[in-house]
């Protein structure tokens, strides 16, 4: 019996391995439900771009008519957002209207989360958002090097601005690579 469980151990330990050595990288081919997650008011579709630049992209729809906020998120393996390894996470996005945007890196603190916040302006035209680790804000202070490294998952939120609905395009999520 001891022995079988080593060998469970032994295999999550190289599972965990595999997986936190993998790029951080969405390309939305596919949505791969196993790290992407959503609030009940939103719709996740892999859709045709439209634009030569992009194949396919992320829809986000979002109805603000119970809520006045939608998230959507991934997660990561703690460890994956290494400030020895990254600088930042970076993606690309447009808006078919007004509508607020944050980034929060989180991370479990006991069983409060922990949050980060920077927030973003968007167009009705592809751009590419590029945020520092360091613009990541809680009270005006940046995460540290071992907060960072406790990171579990990136909430992408849209907030309400003039309309009951929203959509987003989402595009080429990655940790910025140092």
């Amino acid at each position: 019996m001891n022995t079988i469980l080593k060998g469970i151990a032994a295999s999550l330990i190289a599972v965990c391995t595999v997986f936190s050595q993998a790029p951080v990288a969405d390309d939305f081919e596919t949505l791969d439900k196993k790290v992407w997650s959503w609030k009940d008011n939103v719709k996740l579709s892999p859709t045709a771009s439209g634009d030569p630049e992009r194949k396919t992209v992320l829809k986000i729809e979002s109805d603000f008519s119970k809520f006045t906020y939608a998230w959507f998120g991934r997660a990561f393996v703690a460890g994956d957002v290494s400030p020895e390894k990254a600088s930042g996470v970076k993606f690309f996005i447009k808006s078919e209207g007004e509508q607020f945007f944050t980034a929060t890196l989180h991370y479990m603190d006991g069983s409060t989360q922990i949050k980060y916040d920077a927030s973003i302006t968007l167009t009705a035209s592809w751009s590419e958002a590029v945020i520092p680790f360091t613009s990541f804000k809680k009270a005006e202070k940046s995460m540290t090097d071992d907060e960072l490294k406790r990171v579990t998952g990136i909430m992408l939120v849209a907030g309400k601005k003039n309309a009951d609905k929203a959509t987003l395009y989402f595009d080429d999520f990655s940790l910025v690579q140092k």
